[in-house]
């Protein structure tokens, strides 16, 4: 059996905030409201790119954001053509960097406690070329996803940025527009999962989704209410992996639901983005975890609200040394024993990461397994999207219907 977390609390609007812009082959570019403190919920990311035979130099000249170990609260990354050569936060200073690559600064900021931010020069050099140009833009809401899936992964609504609360905490309300319930007829929550796009769902094979016994709720937060935008598909057919490994390793624990009827896309039912085969995600990276599960391992109830927790990701050298190598498969992946796990009812549900702060987001995994008692010092296993990729997209372009 699986277990699974969540975990979070608050709410907070997003607010618009001012970019620097900049052209030109040299200048200084700070974040917003500098040298006053930068906003709640910031997005910002800067391209400096130099043209042929040319370089591109940065020096920081003031730094200070929210400090904290994982850079998980108010963070700068910066990549060096695209590879990430650091996050950093609190008053660790980034070293000056001369590349003839492209650089991509990246700033984003949670929803509460601001500082007074950053200040960098920039200088591209060099004779050749018709680059050094230099753009910034905010990333709250107009970010798109380059993996031909259309504008994916992007919630209106700003998700909280923080794992201040040992365990997880309740999610702002509407902040993961893909997350789902799958429900029984009578109404009981079963599993979660994800939209990835207005007929299909990924949630656990372990799950076994039944189209004449289950159904497909979007756009819910509180099961409680009445009061809530949602929409109640039914299921047309399922796909589940074939290799599904019911025994105690659940391999392959992935399923596919075509829905009935198409989702109707909109700020509180939106698509996530899938992990191309190709990715890797590390613990560096910002990922999290959401289900209505329970939150503890004495409660014997699902959770009312949406829950969330903040997850390292880890490689299945290091999950081994928890679980052993014999229980893990290449498609599987680890997370968490830092305070918060998934437990039961979360099955099915989504670990999502940013492979860049203020980017989309993206289906990494699909809570499987773990701690029978939800022990938050142990990882979470998850189906490995990136190994799963190639399937997930075979079979939805093979589906002729039920």
């Amino acid at each position: 059996m699986l277990k699974v977390l969540l975990i979070i609390a608050g709410a907070a609007s997003a607010i618009a905030q001012q970019c620097d812009t900049v052209s030109g082959s040299s200048g200084t570019i700070s974040s917003p409201n500098y040298p006053q403190n930068y906003p709640n919920d910031a997005r910002c990311t800067y391209v400096l790119s130099p043209g042929p035979e040319q370089q591109v130099s940065i020096e920081f000249t003031d730094f200070a954001l929210e400090s904290h170990h994982r850079c998980s609260y108010d963070v700068l990354e910066i990549f060096d053509g695209g590879i990430s050569v650091g996050r950093f936060c609190g008053t660790t200073t980034p070293a000056p960097i001369t590349s003839s690559n492209e650089i991509t600064i990246v700033f984003s900021s949670d929803y509460s406690v601001m500082y007074r931010g950053f200040s960098f020069d920039f200088e591209i050099t060099g004779e050749g070329g018709s680059g050094g140009t230099t753009t910034t833009a905010a990333t709250t809401t107009t970010t798109t996803a380059s993996t031909g899936q259309g504008s994916c992964g992007v919630p209106d609504v700003t998700p909280y940025g923080t794992s201040r609360i040992v365990g997880g905490e309740t999610a702002r309300a509407h902040s993961w527009p893909w997350q789902i319930t799958m429900q029984s007829t009578s109404g009981s929550h079963v599993c979660g999962g994800s939209l990835i796009n207005e007929n299909w769902v990924v949630t656990a094979a372990h799950c076994n989704p039944l189209p004449n016994y289950h159904r497909i709720i979007l756009g819910e937060h509180s099961r409680s209410s009445n009061s809530e935008d949602i929409q109640t598909i039914e299921m047309e057919a399922t796909v589940c992996h074939p290799q599904y490994n019911s025994g105690t390793q659940f391999t392959n624990d992935i399923c596919l639901v075509k829905l009935a009827t198409p989702a109707v896309l909109g700020e509180h039912v939106k698509p996530v983005c899938r992990a191309e085969s190709s990715d890797e995600y590390t613990s560096s990276m910002t990922c999290y975890t959401t289900g209505w599960g329970r939150t503890s391992s004495s409660s014997s109830t699902s959770a009312d609200t949406l829950q969330q927790t903040q997850l390292p990701v880890m490689t299945n050298a290091v999950c081994a040394g928890y679980w052993g190598s014999a229980a893990l498969t290449d498609s599987m992946i680890c997370a968490g024993a830092e305070g918060s796990v998934s437990c039961q009812g979360d099955s099915g549900g989504p670990l999502v990461c940013q492979k860049v702060a203020g980017g989309p987001w993206n289906l990494v995994g699909v809570v499987s397994w773990g701690s029978t008692n939800c022990l938050t010092n142990y990882p979470a296993v998850y189906a490995r999207v990136t190994e799963l990729r190639t399937w997930i997209d075979e079979s939805i372009s093979g589906y002729t219907g039920p």
